[in-house]
Parts: structure tokens; sequence; C-alpha cells
């Protein structure tokens, strides 16, 4: 948003505190606690901005005092606020504003409509109840009175007040205490699963790209070596208008899922298919495939031109062999459609606008929705076989923090998102510029006056084919980083504010939705964290995140496994993050001196010396913990990485009191060269290097099983001591 002189007029002849009071009622912070636990104050001009981004423009003092003054008198006007959270199965109390102006004896009826049917009624005089919270307004007095009403079960309820003259409704969202806990976790297990990016994985027949028959395959792999879950990155449905806008965490819509991840062989509709059979045998595909299969990057685009072509054939069988009347699968096709409703329609009109070269049903409706049909069914069957393969937690998966400007979830939710800045980061000694996002922010007050639909819908469908889902930056629950876009200079402001939400609501339904779906959730709260976070994080039972490197006293020794939160999913390395092998190569920092991500006045022969020193730390951590092997007792941070200490920092985070520990399928493999780069984009190829080894190579060789026994054996460890009486 640009700077102009009406800014500056607001600036120069505006009492602060009425435009602090303005910046309030829009949510607009005025500061926030940074990484290194100091109070940043943001600066007035960047609020204003923030808050011009969100469409409020006020030119003068009189346009501020009439827009304060509307705010307070709609607030007055309402019986009580339009969202109320209370605790499911206990009395709902309704904190009723009255008015002097009022019938003192007037009885207002109450009718509250149960989102599972039924409805509960009664009635109450306020004059009854003890006044608080006078406030004066003109010729009027209003006070607040509690007023108890009834307990609810836990759900979306409408809450209906009613005198003579007149009614108001609200929404009561009636939550359990926490969120879904499992048998495992209420036994105080410690459990370890295995963290992939899907697309990575690497066998013959996937055409480039992993896909669900390899999850199938990881999954039999993982359990057989005693692993509980398998973490995977977000699956959303991704926008392919932008060459290389492939980042899972910059999703087209988070509501629906990446077809590129079907495994077509997997289907009726390619086995019997005349066409499949005659395309994929000829010996162009072939080499096609063959070519995708030996990159050492997924060629996202290649991939989809090859898959879609095939899925043009398989939905053309589909349609002609069933859609006969009362066929079975065109049964269940048309119940899946009416199940998703009118989010599935829009976002598959939204995919038919795509270019799509050589795909004849490209602009058909029901090709995209069968598309989604077909993952979600063999998403499904993943998490039934991690289940079937007594994995006691299954499939995690990842829920992205936004979606992209110009993708179907934004789009077809118009005045939803503002479009007028972007989410990110503020400033930090690792990116002092700040960070955008480049993803769109979800109105608050929109969110709201649409009764949290889009909120609901989208943890709804993310938790419905998992067993426990990671909220990526679970901060946005309570405030988000806006960023205004600078329309002068066509490039992004790194300046910006924190925008508050309603984290009491949004929790609340983070709540009902976890136990609706017995969905286990892990908050990931890693970077600027506001302290109150953490309360809301603990209160409603989610889990939060932690990575190895960071996990230290005062930023200098590595923390002790003991001291490690109970409610943890600890990673040793992930995403985000340069692997064991690279942090310890210091292959991530000449990394970032070559793209010039080093923190701001840092030469590279500084970071390695620091980094030598983190090194010999953690080799004393290990030899506290009498974990240190024989070959490292020389203690010499300058020889380089191997199994031996991989397997020996395995152990250590195994040991730790994390109920949940992640190993990464990229450390397993030996990788040096990153998945992502935070703070990139054209700089490095994020979001496509594969692993280097198919599954079978990767489980069967000796390496991975030394590593994959010694997380194994410490996390055992832990089990039979709680086995153990008294």
């Amino acid at each position: 948003m640009p700077w102009d002189a009406s800014l500056e007029d607001l600036l120069n002849h505006v009492p602060s505190h009425k435009l602090e009071k303005l910046l309030d009622v829009h949510g607009v912070l005025p500061s926030f606690v940074d990484y290194s636990g100091c109070t940043v104050v943001t600066p007035l001009v960047n609020r204003l901005l923030v808050l011009r981004a969100m469409g409020v423009n006020v030119s003068s003092e009189a346009a501020i005092d009439q827009l304060l003054a509307q705010v307070q008198d709609q607030a007055l006007q309402r019986w009580t606020s339009p969202v109320l959270v209370a605790t499911a199965d206990t009395m709902l109390t309704l904190h009723f504003n009255y008015s002097s102006s009022e019938n003192d004896t007037a009885e207002f009826h109450w009718r509250i409509e149960l989102d599972a049917g039924g409805s509960l009624t009664g009635e109450f005089s306020p004059c009854r109840f003890e006044a608080s919270d006078v406030r004066e307004t003109g010729s009027n007095i209003f006070t607040t009175r509690v007023i108890p009403l009834t307990t609810v079960p836990a759900g979306y309820h409408d809450l209906y007040l009613q005198t003579d003259s007149r009614v108001q409704q609200a929404l009561v969202i009636a939550a359990p205490e926490r969120c879904h806990e499992p048998e495992w976790l209420r036994a105080g297990k410690r459990l370890w699963g295995i963290s992939v990016q899907l697309y990575t994985l690497r066998s013959s027949g996937n055409w480039g790209m992993g896909n669900f028959a390899d999850l199938y395959e990881l999954i039999r792999h993982s359990a057989a070596a005693g692993a509980d879950f398998v973490l995977l990155n977000p699956l959303h449905a991704l926008h392919f208008d932008t060459p290389g806008h492939v980042s899972p965490y910059s999703p087209s819509d988070r509501r629906f899922l990446n077809p590129l991840y079907i495994a077509p062989e997997l289907e009726v509709d390619f086995t019997d298919s005349v066409d499949v059979a005659s395309l994929i045998n000829r010996a162009e595909f072939r080499r096609l495939v063959r070519s995708l299969e030996e990159k050492s990057q997924v060629d996202y685009s290649e991939v989809m031109a090859l898959k879609y072509r095939v899925f043009d054939l398989m939905f053309r069988h589909f349609q002609e062999s069933c859609c006969g009347p009362g066929s079975s699968r065109e049964i269940a096709f048309h119940a899946y459609m009416d199940e998703q409703g009118e989010n599935l329609t829009a976002f598959a009109a939204c995919q038919a606008e795509l270019p799509l070269p050589g795909v004849s049903a490209g602009t058909d409706i029901r090709f995209h929705c069968y598309l989604q049909w077909l993952a979600e069914r063999q998403l499904s069957d993943a998490r039934q076989l991690a289940l079937a393969e007594e994995m006691q937690v299954g499939i995690i998966r990842d829920l992205a923090v936004g979606s992209y400007s110009r993708g179907c979830e934004v789009t077809t939710n118009p005045g939803l998102f503002c479009l007028e800045a972007r989410i990110g980061a503020p400033p930090d000694d690792f990116n002092p510029m700040g960070q955008n996002w480049g993803l769109p922010p979800l109105r608050p007050d929109i969110l709201e006056s649409s009764r949290f639909r889009h909120f609901i819908t989208v943890l709804r469908k993310n938790m419905s084919s998992c067993s426990a889902l990671r909220i990526d930056h679970v901060m946005s629950l309570m405030r988000l980083w806006w960023c205004p876009e600078d329309e002068v200079s066509g490039g992004k402001h790194v300046s910006g504010a924190y925008v508050r939400y309603p984290a009491d609501i949004l929790f609340a339904i983070l709540r009902v939705e976890s136990q609706r779906t017995h969905c286990l959730v892990v908050g990931e709260d890693l970077g600027v964290v506001p302290p109150e976070i953490r309360h809301y994080l603990e209160d409603s039972g989610l889990f939060s995140n932690s990575i190895f490197y960071f996990e230290k006293y005062d930023g200098v020794y590595f923390r002790k496994p003991e001291h490690y939160p109970q409610r943890t999913l600890a990673f040793i390395a992930n995403h985000d993050v340069p692997t064991l092998k690279a942090w310890w190569n210091l292959k991530d920092l000449v990394l970032r001196q070559q793209m010039s991500l080093l923190p701001e006045g840092v030469s590279l022969e500084e970071a390695e010396a620091y980094r030598e020193h983190e090194k010999r730390m953690l080799l004393q951590w290990l030899d506290e913990l009498a974990l240190l092997p024989d070959e490292w007792q020389d203690r010499n941070s300058c020889r380089s990485f191997d199994t031996i200490l991989g397997s020996a920092i395995f152990r250590a985070c195994g040991a730790t009191n994390a109920q949940l520990v992640s190993v990464q399928l990229d450390d397993l493999a030996g990788l040096e060269s990153p998945v992502n780069i935070p703070g990139t984009d054209k700089e490095y190829p994020n979001w496509r290097r594969k692993l280097p080894v198919t599954l079978e190579e990767l489980f069967a060789g000796k390496d991975t099983r030394q590593m994959l026994a010694a997380v194994k054996e410490t996390r055992d460890r832990g089990h039979e001591a709680e086995a153990q009486p008294g």
C-alpha cells in the first residue's frame, strides 16, 4: 500500500490516542516480543499502512470519530457478543448487555437450535440479575448481567434472543476442554516415526514423483522398523499457472489434494482401459517415464503433462463404463460430490479454467471432481494401512498457514482474504529484512461475520484422512504479521505489523473438530512466538514442536533429554533446517553465504567458527549422556560426519522426554543438499530435490538400519522403564 499525503495528515493532525483506538478496534497490534525476548514497538506508520491494506480509509479526525462512534453504537445495540464460546456439557452463561432505556420488567425468550437437531428454550428477566460493568453513554446507562441459560453439547449452535419488539442471533461454540487425546498419549508412551516430503520418494513406476503407492510402501517399511507414524508434507492442491510455483506451503487450495500424488496403476480405470494400455505401452511414453524417474529433481511440468494425459483417458473410461444406472462406482462418486457440496464444485470450476494442453476433459468440472475423489480414496487407504500395520499414531498431515493469492481457495472466497497484504514475519537476526511469504491473510472481521465456516472446513478436510494434524505456524490462530503490498515499487514491504485474531474462538473450533474427527493436533510454534500461545497450546491439549538444533539452554548448551516437554513432536531435523550431515560438514553455511543469507555483518569464517563451537558442544552433550561413541572419544569436531555419529545423535534424541520423535528420510539417506532454503525463491530449486535411492534400497541399507535401531533402542528403553513396577 503506497504512502500518501492523507496518511501523513493523520500522523500530523490526529491525536495519537484516537489513532491507537482505531488501530485497536481493527486488531493492529502496537508491539510484540521478538525472538530474543525483547519488546519491539511497531512504528505507527507501519501500522497505519496495514490499516489501509484492510480497506479502512480515514482521512480526518472527524472521520475517525464517526467510525469509532459507529463501532461503539453497534456494540451497545447488541445484547450479547455475536459469537459465544462455552465449555461443552456445562452451563452456558450469557454476558447480557442491558440498557436503562429498556423495560426493566421485560421478559426475554431464548432458543438454542442445536447443530445435531433439536432445540432448547427458556426465558429470563434481566432485572432479576445483579448488574456490573456500568457504562454511561449520553442519556443511557448500560450494564452487564451474567445470566445462566442451560448446558449445551459440543458443537456450533444458534442462540436466538427475543422480546416483543426485536430478535438477535448469536453463534454458540460449545467446545470440549481439550483436543482429542488418544490412549497412547494418556498412557504416557514415547513413540517415534518418520517424516518425508512425499514427492521426493523415488521408485520404479512412480513417473518421476513420489505418490500414494510410494506412501503405502513407506508405511510398510516404517512399521516393520518399529515406527508408529509417518509425517507428511502438506498435500494440498497446487497452482501451476506460474512456472516454479511448487511449494507445498504455498498451495492453491488447502481444502483439496494435489492430484499428482494419485497412483494411477491402483485404479480400475487405469488397469481396465484399452486406451490407457495403448498409451503406456508406447516406446515414447516409456522413454519419458524412465527419463523423469532418473532425474535428481522433480520436473513438475513434465510429470503433470504426463499424468494428466493418463487421467484424461481414465476419466473417459469411467464415464463410458461406470455411468450406467445403478453403477456402484457412479453412485459412490455422486455421493462424494454431494457430500463435498459447493466447495468442491467451485474448486473444480477454478481448476477447469487452467490451461491443460492435450487434455480433452480439462474444462469438465466433473473431471476435476473425479481426480479429487481418487486422491481422497487413496489417502484414506494410506491411513487404514497405517492402522492395519499397527502404527499407534499413523498418518500425520501438515496444514499450511495460507494459500496462493491467485489460487482456488482465495479466488473462490471473494472478500475473505485481504489481497492488499501478505503474510510474513518481522525482521530478526537471520532475516534482517523480514519475511514476506506471498500469501494473503484471512480477514478476521469477515471470518467472524461468516461464522468461521471456512476455518471449520479447512480443519475438517485436513483432519478427515489422518490421525494427527500438524498446524504450520500455529501462532496464526492468535496473530499474523501482515506486510502491505507496495504498489509504487511493485515490490514488497518487509515492514508490517501484527494483526490480532480471535484466539479463544479459533482454539475452541480446533477442539471441536479435533474431538469430532478423533485427530491429535500438533501446533508448530517455532520462530517469533508470543508467550500467550504456549498457554493456549497447553490448555487445549496440543503438542508443541521442537527441532534438535535449537533446543539449548541460553542458546549454548544442548538441552538434556529429560528436560524436553512431554507433549512435544521433536524433530531431529526438518525441511526448514539443514540435514545432520550438512550441518556438521558446514555445507549449509557455504550455501547461505553464496546466496547472501548469512546474518548481516557476519562473515562465512565467523559463521563457521561458531558452528565449530556448536559441534564441540554437541560432542560434550553426547559424552555427558554416556552416548559418545568410542570412535569419537577424541572429540575431533573437524572430522567428517559419519553414520556412527549420526546414530549417537539419533540415540540421544530418542531418549528425550518428548512423546513423539521424528526422523527424516533425508538424514537416513545421508543427504547434504537441502530440500528447501527458507528465504529463497529463484536462488535455489526448493521443493524439488528427490531422494537418491528407492525406499527398498534405503531401508535395506546398513546405515539406515543402524540409525533406526539407535532411535528405537532409546525409545523402547523408555517403554521398558514405564512398565517397571513401582
